[in-house]
C-alpha cells in the first residue's frame, strides 16, 4: 500500500538502500552515555506502517503503538527482523512503548525512566542501511546482511513513496537492571523504522521559532514608527 505524505509536508528523499542524504540522530549520543531527552513525534498519515530492522537484544520485549502490540522479539511467535506490519492512526502525537518482559521495565519515547533517562534515540534524512547502521554504531552489514532484510527494506522503502521515513532505536535495560545485567547505552539493541511519522517540533525549537516570529515584529513596529 503506497502511504500518502502528511499535511506537514515533512518528506525525506528515499532510496533502495543506496545513496542518500545524511542522517539526522536525536537525540544525538555518544555510545556508553544515556540521553536525557524525549522524542517528540507526530503521526501525519492514515496508514503507519513499520518494519523490525534489527536485534541485538538478549531479553524478551514488546513494542506497542497507538494500535497496541506491533512487534515481539525473543517472545513465542516472536517477530524475524525484516517483518512489516501496519496500523491505522488518525493522525497528532503519537507515543510508543517498549516492555522488557524479562527485567519488568517498560520504557516510552515520550517519558525518561525514573533516573531521568532516555531509552530511545530517532535517525532520519537516511533510507540507506548502511548509513543507519554506522550512526547507531553497528558494523557494516549488520542490519543489511539478515537474511531478507534487505528485500523487506527495499519494499517497505518503496511502498512509502513520498511519507517520511523514521527509525527509532532503543535502549532495552535501565541503570541498576534489575535481572543484574548492566547496561550499556549503545541504542542498539532494537531497532524498527516507521513510514507516515515525522518528528515533532523540540521545545528548544520551539522557542527559537518564537524568539524569531518576536524579533520579526519588532522590527515591523520599528519600520511603522519610524
Amino acid at each position: 500500500m503506497r502511504l500518502t505524505a502528511p499535511v506537514l509536508g515533512l518528506a525525506v528523499a528515499v532510496g533502495v538502500g543506496g545513496a542518500a542524504s545524511a542522517a539526522t540522530v536525536f537525540p544525538p549520543f555518544t555510545p556508553g552515555m544515556p540521553v536525557n531527552q524525549v522524542l517528540s513525534l507526530v503521526g501525519g498519515s492514515p496508514a503507519i506502517e513499520a518494519i523490525f530492522l534489527y536485534s541485538d537484544a538478549a531479553d524478551r520485549s514488546i513494542l506497542s503503538g497507538p494500535a497496541g502490540a506491533l512487534f515481539t522479539n525473543n517472545n513465542p511467535g516472536a517477530d524475524a527482523p525484516g517483518t512489516i506490519k501496519s496500523f491505522a492512526f488518525a493522525g497528532g502525537p503519537i507515543a510508543f512503548k517498549l516492555e522488557n518482559t524479562t527485567s519488568g521495565e517498560t520504557y516510552y519515547t515520550d517519558v525518561l525512566d525514573a533516573d531521568g533517562n532516555g531509552h530511545a534515540v530517532r535517525v532520519t534524512g537516511t533510507t540507506s542501511l548502511a548509513t543507519i547502521e554506522s550512526v547507531l554504531g553497528l558494523t557494516p552489514g549488520a542490519i543489511s546482511g539478515q537474511p531478507g532484510v534487505a528485500t523487506a527494506w527495499s519494499n517497505f522503502v518503496a511502498a512509502a513513496g513520498s511519507a517520511p521515513i523514521i527509525v527509532i532505536a532503543w535502549e532495552d535495560r535501565k541503570l541498576n537492571d534489575p535481572t543484574g545485567q548492566g547496561v550499556d547505552w549503545d541504542y542498539n539493541d532494537l531497532i524498527f523504522a516507521f513510514a507516515g511519522i515525522v518528528p515533532a517540533p523540540e521545545p528548544a525549537s520551539l522557542a527559537l521559532l518564537g524568539a524569531g516570529l518576536l524579533g520579526l515584529g519588532f522590527a515591523a513596529r520599528r519600520r511603522r514608527d519610524a
